[in-house]
């Protein structure tokens, strides 16, 4: 026989595989249920004696997704490659694991594409299967909405009873009948409550002495504010039982009040809550808002009044800097929240303020049009001196490479296959991208650049920057020392008492062209302890 009169071999039958389980045990846990693997492992093999075909890419594994708030992006998938004709047939281990929201999923796909559910050996291809597998499915649901409720109405007696439901709070345990105890760090607690309640210290003072002496929060950290916040502000101190806030905000934990609205106790009996009056008056001196300890009062917000507010980071940390005192500049981290730092930095700000300010004044009046420092000047004069018409250069310049993102994305699905089938909705999308993308480049070319080098020319002058410099008030100064530095870097002093050092202990990072100032050009600032700074 010649080889041409042999034909080629017919195309096997491509399936995909649905492997679903509903939520995660450990191991060891009798409530397990059949791994993915094994499912995953048995559709290969029922595929493999069917002559068929499952490509990794159609292999789906869902892990918990009982959840009725959980999207389900792979069952989603899953369908989608089936109508699109991609795979012939989806396997799916038990029919409850393909969905518990009942026959409205399975109507999708009954009668229209073939989904095989090998544990109950229904086809839904089969006219003698449909109904059976519409009625199983709303038995599933039936039985997944009567667990849940019997769930709830358990949880309901358990929380009535005064039982703890969860993770047990610090400093307290459960007994056998999960009712609460002192546990070993329960005079930690009484720490907290009755030091705050007698107001002598602050909650950010309390913080720097537990830290000191080594004490460990509840997660094994060092402590801060918010996390005393948590414990003071928490029901369950004061004995009562508690239920999650159910929109989600503050406060998180509120007191359960059962049917006829009586607060239930949660404390076994012989042991005793933090006494209400305590907790009243520890909550109230922790709201205070008390200055940073060893220091003056600061301004929080408001005008300039430190020259390097939020451009410096402790090289230790690699945290922020903030103002501790009129005259100096400490780590965030150490002088103002008493976390650990392996080396905080702590400076003079007159020495550290001069020593930048020279600095700034060299380096920008030693450039010249070739310098790559004076592009990055010159975008962030044009943000200081246009701000309204830079931004909007920059939203045209984003827009244009949203556009050209999607265009790429759009070919890159169709390479994979993904509009097999469907040409003219790649086409529609197509049109929509390329509109996308010639309104993006209209915008652009009305929002034209701002930056000019021209602009900033001034600045090569030694002589003309330093009596811009000399002249400028303390808000344009930081404007000016922003145009080309985005953060300087402070060391440790190596020795106390040492005179300081600029070479040896500060690092500027000069600017660069495309990355915008982090800086508030209006001159507002924070100089304490506010966002910013806790942000970075």
């Amino acid at each position: 026989m010649k080889m041409e009169d042999m034909g080629t071999p017919p195309e096997r039958p491509r399936w995909g595989i649905l492997a679903r389980k509903s939520k995660v045990y450990g191991k060891g846990d009798r409530r397990r249920e059949l791994s993915t693997e094994a499912q995953i492992e048995t559709g290969h093999r029922e595929a493999a004696e069917a002559g068929a075909e499952v490509p990794p890419e159609f292999v789906w594994a869902e892990l918990g997704s009982a959840y009725k708030d959980r999207e389900r992006e792979d069952f989603d998938e899953a369908l989608a490659a089936l109508a699109a004709g991609k795979i012939s047939v989806l396997w799916c281990y038990r029919l409850d694991r393909f969905s518990r929201k009942g026959a409205e999923d399975l109507l999708r796909v009954i009668g229209k594409v073939r989904v095989i559910f090998w544990y109950d050996r229904l086809d839904s291809m089969e006219p003698g299967d449909r109904r059976r597998i519409i009625d199983y499915a709303e038995q599933a649901r039936e039985y997944s909405e009567r667990l849940s409720h019997n769930v709830v109405q358990t949880k309901q007696v358990q929380r009535e009873r005064g039982e703890w439901l969860g993770v047990h709070p610090f400093g307290l345990r459960p007994n056998r009948d999960r009712k609460l105890e002192h546990g070993e760090r329960w005079p930690v607690v009484e720490r907290i409550f009755y030091t705050l309640a007698e107001g002598k210290v602050s909650g950010r003072g309390l913080v720097l002495d537990m830290n000191r002496e080594g004490e460990l929060s509840p997660g094994g950290k060092s402590w801060s504010v918010s996390t005393l916040s948590r414990i003071v502000n928490h029901p369950v101190y004061e004995g009562w039982q508690i239920i999650r806030n159910p929109a989600g905000n503050s406060p998180v934990n509120l007191v359960y009040k059962n049917a006829r609205r009586h607060r239930v106790g949660v404390f076994a009996e012989g042991f005793e809550p933090i006494p209400a009056a305590i907790v009243k008056k520890a909550r109230q001196h922790l709201s205070r808002r008390d200055p940073a300890p060893n220091s003056h009062q600061l301004p929080q917000q408001g005008k300039a009044q430190s020259l390097l507010a939020d451009a410096l980071r402790c090289h230790g940390c690699k945290g922020p800097m903030v103002t501790v005192s009129r005259e100096s500049y400490g780590c965030y981290r150490h002088h103002q929240q008493g976390l650990a730092c392996p080396a905080p930095a702590f400076v003079s700000k007159k020495p550290l303020e001069e020593y930048a300010a020279v600095r700034w004044i060299n380096r920008i009046g030693g450039s010249d049009a070739k310098d790559p420092l004076l592009l990055a000047v010159a975008e962030r004069w044009a943000l200081l001196t246009r701000p309204e018409e830079t931004q909007a250069h920059r939203e045209a310049l984003e827009a244009v490479e949203t556009a050209q993102k999607r265009m790429r994305r759009l070919m890159m699905d169709r390479n994979k296959g993904r509009y097999d089938l469907m040409e003219d909705l790649f086409e529609e999308h197509e049109r929509e991208a390329l509109q996308d993308l010639k309104d993006a480049r209209a915008l652009l070319a009305e929002h034209g650049p701002t930056t000019s080098l021209d602009a900033v020319g001034f600045l090569t002058e030694p002589e003309q920057v330093q009596e811009l410099w000399d002249t400028a008030t303390l808000p344009m100064q930081r404007d000016l020392l922003r145009l080309a530095i985005d953060y300087v870097t402070v060391k440790k002093s190596p020795k106390k008492g040492t005179r300081f050092d600029g070479n040896q202990r500060v690092t500027i990072k000069w600017a660069k062209a495309g990355k915008p100032v982090a800086h508030q050009p209006d001159g507002k600032h924070d100089d304490g302890i506010g966002t910013r700074a806790a942000a970075a």
